[in-house]
């Protein structure tokens, strides 16, 4: 009853996702925030990324325990703890921040697993250019967050004693209505 047009149908929502994703250049194995520059994780203005790229270093450990490597008897540093991850992942990121993250992330599980990668080189994504008001924010230019004012403002003097403040159910004692 349902016949080739089911199967066709089926077949299409299966491949769409992977129709649908970005193709990329043959010589990227990787794509996501390994492929980023690790300057762009590094940094205070980046901490999001850098916790981002720190989750997807833990799925990558995660990744080389599930293929069977293990942990060296002799290593110092944790494939699952990510405050572990985090650092040993800034740390290399800071000594070569033009490097794709995932070089760092491979030079940390290395040191974990005593045992260099198998994947190949992964060339990093430019750097993205500083927006222009950030550019200027920096330079001290209009942008700029202006200083607070030296003196605060005067507060309105207080009500002098036995006068009520006149409200919507407060009776009026003017004597005019």
């Amino acid at each position: 009853m349902f016949g080739h047009s089911t199967t066709l149908l089926a077949a299409l929502v299966v491949a769409a996702p992977a129709i649908a994703q970005e193709t990329l250049p043959d010589d990227v194995p990787v794509s996501g925030i390994g492929r980023e520059a690790c300057a762009t994780i590094i940094g205070v203005d980046n901490l999001p990324l850098l916790a981002q790229a720190g989750d997807w270093a833990l799925g990558y450990l995660a990744g080389r325990v599930d293929a069977g490597q293990s942990p060296s008897e002799g290593a110092t540093l944790s494939p699952v703890d990510p405050v572990d991850v985090v650092t040993g992942l800034s740390a290399r990121c800071r000594q070569a921040p033009e490097g794709p993250v995932i070089d760092a992330v491979r030079g940390y599980a290395e040191e974990v697993f005593m045992q260099a990668a198998q994947g190949g080189e992964v060339v990093a994504a430019p750097v993205p250019e500083t927006p222009e008001i950030l550019r200027e924010i920096e330079a001290g230019g209009d942008a700029a967050p202006q200083a607070a004012p030296e003196t605060t403002p005067t507060r309105p003097r207080a009500r002098p004693d036995g006068l009520a403040a006149e409200t919507a159910e407060a009776p009026d004692t003017t004597g005019d209505g």
